[in-house]
């Protein structure tokens, strides 16, 4: 699945489907510019989510076209950077508030919503992955320009851990390898540069 568009409009920007063999492209939904180019396919690949800045979180079934709000936009806040659970069962998301605030919950598909962290304007929270295990959430926290830290959290809920790790002053997506045992980042401080370091252990592996 790929970002772009297929005209001069910035309106044409969207999500199109790109067959590796033979590189043909074909369009699944436009969203313009005015919107996160966040998404994910499910585990096994039946179904495509994305971020619309009108609607939240937006579920599509591949084989039929059909559509469904999963999680969804109101006028107090909004849904932002989202992940699916290894599993498929599950869907972790940052929800930004009208006064700024941000919370990450995690819902099971059709079941009940769990808030497992919160925090008010300056700070921010921005979700970062699942664990292969899918026993807990990775998520940075920080404010303006100070260095973002990463955190740890049990999906289930509990206590959350500070890494004692920065990946830079802004927000820079983390990807947890198969393993579980290394993290990868782009560091934007000085240059754009990619790293891969040991993940820290959670507090159940230590």
């Amino acid at each position: 699945m790929v970002w772009g568009r297929d005209g001069d409009s910035p309106k044409d920007f969207g999500y199109f489907r790109v067959d590796i063999a033979t590189g043909d492209a074909i369009k699944i939904v436009t969203l313009g510019t005015n919107t996160m180019a966040v998404s994910q396919y499910s585990p096994d690949g039946a179904q495509f989510f994305y971020l619309s800045p009108s609607r939240g979180i937006v579920g599509r079934h591949l084989a039929t076209g059909s559509e469904s709000v999963i999680i969804a936009a109101d006028a107090q806040s909004a849904p932002a950077r989202f992940a699916v659970s290894p599993d498929g069962r599950s869907i972790a998301f940052i929800r930004i508030f009208v006064d700024r605030a941000s919370a990450l919950d995690v819902q099971a598909f059709g079941g009940r919503r769990v808030r497992l962290a919160r925090a008010r304007h300056p700070d921010r929270l921005d979700l970062q992955a699942w664990t292969p295990d899918g026993q807990y959430l990775l998520y940075s926290r920080g404010a303006g320009t100070s260095p973002y830290t990463l955190w740890w959290i049990p999906v289930g809920g509990g206590e959350p851990l500070d890494m004692r790790f920065s990946t830079g002053p802004t927000v820079n997506v983390v990807s947890v390898s198969p393993d579980g045992g290394h993290i990868a980042y782009v560091d934007r401080f000085n240059d754009t540069e990619l790293w891969i370091t040991p993940l820290p252990s959670s507090p159940s592996r230590k």
